[in-house]
């Protein structure tokens, strides 16, 4: 079985007739802004290991604007980065969990130890820059 690349799935005779599918759907605006003069892209929530670029349910893919495309692309980078600090190796990770929410929604806690303040620092410099986006 040929794998082809990610790029070469783009131009693929199967992935442009999905992609102008879900652009029509659309009609050929951004979800987010409403942009239809840009050119839009079709996104991908997430990906599936193995799976072709086209072989996505509709419902699994997005049309956005180049800029929401991108500031999609960074928010699920914050959040990423934001998961990444939960260890998921041990009994305290509820409370990992905790101070990390807690610094995103600013609630008050009683924190107790460097790590409790370092998670709640975290959440909350995350939480800024969700806002600022």
């Amino acid at each position: 079985m040929q794998k082809n690349t990610y790029a070469e799935q783009l131009l693929d005779p199967r992935w442009q007739k999905k992609r102008l599918e879900i652009l029509d759907y659309f009609n050929f605006q951004c979800e987010i802004c409403g942009d239809d003069k840009s050119t839009l892209h079709v996104h991908h929530k997430r990906y599936i290991r193995g799976r072709k670029v086209w072989e996505y349910e509709n419902k699994q893919l997005a049309c956005l604007c180049k800029i929401c495309h991108s500031n999609q692309h960074d928010s699920e980078h914050k959040f990423d980065e934001l998961i990444g600090h939960i260890q998921l190796d041990g009994p305290n990770n509820k409370d990992d969990v905790y101070f990390l929410i807690a610094g995103f929604i600013n609630y008050e806690v009683n924190i107790s130890n460097a790590k409790e303040e370092k998670l709640y620092q975290i959440g909350n410099e995350i939480s800024d820059w969700w806002v600022k986006k």
